[in-house]
């Protein structure tokens, strides 16, 4: 008759979740080929890395590299025999879901060919049976993201993230990312950051090692813009210390703009725009723009997202404005306004003021000859005009204007008709001069004649000794 014998089957683990261990173990039947041959042999044994090690289910779970044991023991003498086996890798080609391999959410379950330029995070999904090396543990891979410029006029590298995928169960062959990348516009030593910039490319590649033919999917995705909020201030120093919001009429300011969005190229130093006006409060001109200046502001490094001016930006008010001359022409009490708007986002728009104080300078009058020619300190009676100069710089109140003062020029008599009397000419309002007294006259014209003590210039006619004591009055009057 056929006989039957037994032999037991087990799988002894290699990789790291069980080292060592038996995984699964079953007992095998084998039939005799003939009545007397001798010779047994058993039906296929189902061998697994997607079934879990649950002895006498008829399957016998392996993974990669593990090694099967088949023991023969002979029941009616102590005759034992054994083999074993190696498991070796079962290629399978490896799979894309839907077609990608890029992923937004970590509930995966939004595929995509776009990313954001800064934070945005990556996540990427790869499906490859053979990788369920072993199938008591959730076994890993790794994919390489790259990142490549958009505006080179070529492919060229800008920064490269290894990311590690876990398979989402003991034995499911389905690897993803517990962690993600996340897009950035600056390094990062965490590594965890991929660089890039505006317009580039991200490749994720996976190249699985253990194929004997070549097993390589990979997905691509492109890098557009986003939107975040810009921050513009006016300081006065070099430093970028001291934010103002006054200004002296003649001074220098200096310009900081920030918005991440702007760094566009992580490789290079961008630039952008801000236009600077003068705001005019004068009566003239209520409300009218004085000066418009155009100002590029570049990165101060390839990653910051921070943009100042190259140099100081001169205000002035000693300076017909015209657009485009490197000066800010405007007045006391007149307004600068600096305002930037984001070029690809309309409501990214940012401003800064600041109010012009006045310089406060000492004044300086002179009394001159005919057109102002020489400075004096006498003058002939009737013959002689006199000329007033008065240097204020303080005064300069309007650049569009020419600005008005007054003085007020008072005569002290010396005579003795006049008593010590004092008449004065000019005054605010520009109102007619009064009579000077002189001595011995009705009509307030002093009285031509030589007093005692006078002398002659060789001038005609003849000079008083009166002292002409001159005062500036100032009042404020706006263009």
């Amino acid at each position: 008759m056929v006989e039957t014998v037994t032999v037991t089957v087990r799988t002894g683990n290699i990789g790291t979740g069980r080292r060592g261990e038996v995984l699964d173990t079953e007992a095998w039947v084998l039939t005799e080929t003939g009545d007397s041959t001798g010779v047994f042999r058993s039906a296929g044994l189902n061998l697994s890395d997607t079934v879990s090690g649950s002895g006498g289910d008829r399957q016998l779970q392996v993974g990669l590299d593990d090694t099967i044991y088949v023991i023969y023991g002979d029941p009616t003498s102590s005759d034992t025999v054994i083999d074993t086996a190696l498991i070796l890798d079962a290629a399978t080609a490896s799979t894309k879901v839907g077609g990608k391999l890029f992923y937004e959410d970590a509930a995966f379950s939004d595929t995509v060919d776009t990313f954001a330029q800064n934070q945005d995070l990556i996540f990427a999904l790869v499906v490859d049976t053979d990788e369920n090396r072993d199938p008591n543990l959730e076994d890993t891979l790794v994919v390489e993201l790259t990142s490549w410029d958009g505006t080179a006029g070529g492919p060229v590298r800008v920064d490269t993230l290894y990311m590690l995928l876990r398979e989402t169960g003991n034995r499911t062959g389905y690897f993803r990312s517990d962690t993600y990348g996340t897009t950035g516009s600056d390094s990062d030593a965490s590594d965890t950051y991929l660089m890039v910039g505006l317009f580039d490319t991200i490749q994720v590649v996976y190249i699985d090692d253990n194929s004997v033919t070549s097993d390589r999917l990979s997905d691509t995705a492109f890098i557009e813009n986003y939107n975040t909020a810009g921050s513009l201030q006016i300081f006065e120093d070099a430093g970028y210390l001291d934010v103002v919001d006054t200004l002296l009429t003649r001074d220098v300011f200096y310009l900081q703009l920030q918005d991440t969005d702007e760094n566009k190229g992580p490789t290079d130093k961008d630039t952008v725009t801000v236009t600077v006006y003068a705001g005019n409060v004068g009566v003239d001109a209520e409300g009218l723009v004085l000066d418009t200046e155009t100002l590029t502001l570049t990165e101060t490094t390839d990653t910051s997202g921070v943009f100042r001016v190259g140099s100081a930006v001169p205000v002035v008010d000693t300076k017909v404005p015209a657009a485009g001359d490197g000066l800010v022409s405007w007045g006391l009490s007149d307004t600068l306004h600096a305002a930037y708007t984001d070029a690809n986002f309309a409501s990214d728009a940012v401003s800064d003021t600041a109010l012009a104080l006045n310089i406060s300078s000492t004044g300086l009058l002179a009394l001159y000859q005919i057109n102002f020619s020489y400075v004096t300190d006498t003058y002939r009676i009737r013959q002689d005009a006199v000329l007033i100069q008065v240097t204020d710089t303080d005064e300069n109140l309007n650049p569009q204007r020419k600005d008005t003062v007054f003085v007020s020029v008072t005569v002290g008599n010396v005579g003795t008709a006049g008593n010590g009397a004092v008449g004065t000419a000019g005054g605010p309002g520009g109102h007619a001069a009064r009579g000077i007294r002189g001595r011995g006259r009705r009509d307030g014209r002093p009285e031509r004649h030589r007093p005692d003590g006078g002398r002659r210039d060789g001038r005609d006619g003849e000079l008083f000794r009166h002292a002409w004591i001159c005062e500036v009055v100032r009042h404020l009057f706006r263009a």
